[in-house]
């Protein structure tokens, strides 16, 4: 080949080495780690801190076994949280001790070269504030109970009154006939007594002998001619309590006077037969 055609050639391939030569290291790399934070950057004891770094890994891919964050003497490890090994987001948490330390960030992987370690930022940690002491509760103070009321008991209402019976209008009301009334025993002493005679009339009429019965002046003719109801009858127990007990005597005196008479008559026909008996 002639030298006139082998000089482009020469040339095109110093130039494609220049161009290598010039390109950024991260792009040359096979793994890179980038991308790193820290968040918050300033708090406390008891602030919790959050870590985040990329790690990416080609021509060839090399997967990443661990990544891990140093603060000062401190290692915070991290978990994939999006993406894959060869090229994902890896997150961690911690809390951090007093004082102010600059952020590193490291991946291992299986073969070398080990990815370059990534310088993050400075974080300040303060100390926590004390945690101020509740005051206490007071005892709640107890409700006194309300003292019930006695309830009063009903009053009932007096019943009502009953109304009187009217008759109707046109009739006339009937006279109420006595019942027998029981009379007071007679003394013992006192002898018995015969039937009471039967009142006359003075004008002769109405006589009891007669037995036509009379008119009495004082009865009204209303009266007169209303029907006299019949008396209620009576229990014979009230009308045995009713008996006199005069009527009880009469018969047992009658019967001692005629004894007395029979004994006195039979004394006096012994005493004639005794004063006989001398004159014979």
């Amino acid at each position: 080949m002639p030298r006139t055609a082998r000089s482009p050639w020469i040339l095109g391939v110093l130039l494609l080495a220049c161009a290598l030569a010039a390109a950024p290291a991260q792009v040359r790399a096979a793994s890179v780690l980038s991308n790193g934070t820290v968040t918050p950057g300033i708090g406390t004891t008891a602030t919790v801190f959050t870590f985040s770094v990329d790690y990416n890994s080609s021509n060839p891919v090399r997967n990443a076994q661990d990544v891990w964050a140093e603060v000062g003497s401190n290692t915070v490890s991290l978990a994939l949280s999006s993406g894959n090994t060869h090229a994902g987001t890896w997150v961690g948490t911690s809390r951090l001790p007093v004082g102010s330390s600059q952020v590193t960030f490291h991946a291992m992987i299986s073969a070398s070269p080990q990815p370059t370690p990534l310088d993050g930022p400075i974080i300040t940690v303060a100390p926590a504030p004390p945690t101020p002491t509740p005051a206490p509760t007071p005892p709640p103070t107890p409700t006194p109970r309300p003292t019930p009321r006695p309830t009063a008991a009903p009053t009932q209402a007096p019943p009502a009154p009953t109304p009187p019976v009217t008759p109707p209008p046109g009739s006339t009301p009937q006279p109420q006939v006595p019942g027998p009334q029981p009379t007071s025993p007679p003394d013992g002493d006192d002898a018995p007594t015969g039937a009471p005679s039967s009142s006359t009339s003075p004008s002769g009429t109405g006589d009891v002998l007669s037995g036509t019965p009379g008119t009495d002046p004082s009865v009204t003719p209303d009266e007169d001619s209303a029907p006299v109801e019949p008396p209620d009858a009576s229990d014979p127990a009230d009308e045995d309590e009713a008996t006199p007990r005069g009527s009880l005597l009469a018969p047992l005196l009658f019967v001692g006077g005629t004894m007395s008479l029979v004994g006195a008559a039979v004394l006096g026909r012994q005493w004639f037969v005794s004063r006989r008996r001398p004159d014979l």
